[in-house]
């Protein structure tokens, strides 16, 4: 057997992605949800309570109502990158508690 440097092997290994500081990635997702009445400030804050035990930064969350269309509701944060067919179930069974809710849609892309 060649051991073209030996004492490489003496020293301790060390792994490759030791030396790299890794920050998660994160994911923007917003959900849009048409109600069956126009927008109260309980639905306000129950889209917001929704968003913050799904995001990974509470600053990321926005909820607005689009003056354009009377009965909607739309929540964007951030989450932790992962598969999105994994978290499409989650992220909508966080959501169904706003009450008035009639229908959603939820999107994903990268942050800005």
């Amino acid at each position: 057997m060649v051991v073209a440097n030996k004492d490489a092997l003496d020293r301790p290994r060390r792994s490759v992605l030791s030396s790299f500081a890794v920050s998660p990635i994160a994911m923007m997702v917003s959900v849009t949800i048409d109600l069956s009445v126009a927008p109260q400030d309980k639905h306000m804050e129950q889209m917001k309570a929704a968003a913050l035990a799904l995001t990974n930064d509470s600053s990321s969350v926005r909820v607005i109502c689009p003056r354009e269309l009377p009965k909607r509701i739309c929540a964007a944060f951030t989450m932790l990158d992962a598969r999105q067919a994994d978290e499409v179930d989650r992220i909508g069974r966080q959501f169904w508690q706003v009450d008035n809710y009639n229908d959603s849609s939820i999107g994903f892309s990268p942050p800005a």
